[in-house]
């Protein structure tokens, strides 16, 4: 009797010491029987269960045998590469690339010293795409290249005037104009809070803008009682300095992330450095509320 009852309490121990460990490329694991491998499939067993299930060998990563031998299989590179993937994203070590766009939700007017050179600027979207180089617990760094067709209209008329040597005086009345510009922006972010897989940033950027090119529509006379040059006209200039600043959210799935920010942009310089008025030089600037939209992925 006393020998029965040893063999039964042993029972459960033996059962167990006989399940193989069948493990996933994505991690998950079940404690079974390996029934029969084939060329393709593998057929198994959960514990103290009778039902046979069928899996493809390219889904595991390797089956541990109740014999202790270990058997590997493709699906065994994914799962490392998982694994390390979630250790670098735990330790905020990970890089990501992302796609955007911008949605220029409100526009100010230009303004300047003269009241004459201020213009509507009717830009509405940009789009581009980005790359996080630097990366530290709470503090990343992007660098983005993006396009930007930026275009102005003056309901009234924008006139300028400009008097050279030689007595000439060319009197310019602008109309509407667009350029299109590359843009520059390093963006800072701030991670400020956090709740699972949800992220709250701070973000500020330094930008700069090149054209690439430009059309200006603008009705020029001039008088010239000496030899001065009658055929000069406003140009567009070749760059551009501004800066934004905002806050955005950001879900974070597996590999992928989406982002969305609303920001403050305020873009400032010389009157030259929009348009080039005969040496006449004044500070301009203008704001506008941006919406931005990211999709991106991590690498």
């Amino acid at each position: 009797m006393k020998k029965l009852l040893l063999i039964l309490l042993c029972l459960p121990m033996i059962g167990f010491g006989q399940s193989d460990k069948i493990i996933f490329s994505s991690g998950d694991t079940i404690i079974g029987k390996v029934i029969e491998v084939g060329v393709n499939d593998i057929t198994y067993q959960h514990k103290g269960e009778t039902t046979n299930n069928v899996v493809k060998k390219r889904e595991l990563a390797k089956i541990i045998y109740s014999s202790g031998r270990l058997e590997t299989f493709e699906g065994l590179k994914v799962l490392e590469s998982n694994i390390d993937f979630l250790k670098r994203k735990e330790n905020n070590e990970i890089k990501y690339l992302y796609l955007n766009s911008f949605i220029n939700i409100l526009n100010n007017k230009i303004e300047s010293e003269l009241i004459s050179l201020e213009f509507q600027n009717v830009s509405k979207i940009s789009y581009g795409i980005g790359y996080n180089f630097y990366n530290i617990n709470k503090y990343s760094i992007d660098f983005e290249l993006n396009y930007i067709n930026k275009s102005y209209q003056s309901d009234s008329g924008l006139i300028l005037r400009g008097i050279y040597d030689d007595d000439m005086t060319v009197t310019s009345q602008f109309k509407s104009g667009n350029g299109n510009f590359i843009s520059f922006r390093i963006v800072n972010n701030l991670q400020l809070f956090s709740v699972s897989s949800l992220n709250l940033y701070f973000t500020i950027a330094p930008i700069f803008d090149v054209l690439l090119s430009d059309k200006w529509n603008f009705n020029t006379s001039s008088t010239n009682k000496g030899k001065g040059n009658p055929q000069r006209v406003p140009k567009f200039s070749a760059t551009f300095f501004s800066a934004n600043c905002g806050f955005g959210i950001q879900k974070n799935f597996d590999r992928l992330f989406i982002k969305t920010s609303v920001l403050y942009e305020y873009s400032f310089g010389n009157s030259n450095n929009l348009v080039e008025i005969y040496d006449l030089n004044k500070d301009i600037f203008n704001n506008n509320i941006l919406l931005q939209f990211c999709i991106g992925r991590f690498i």
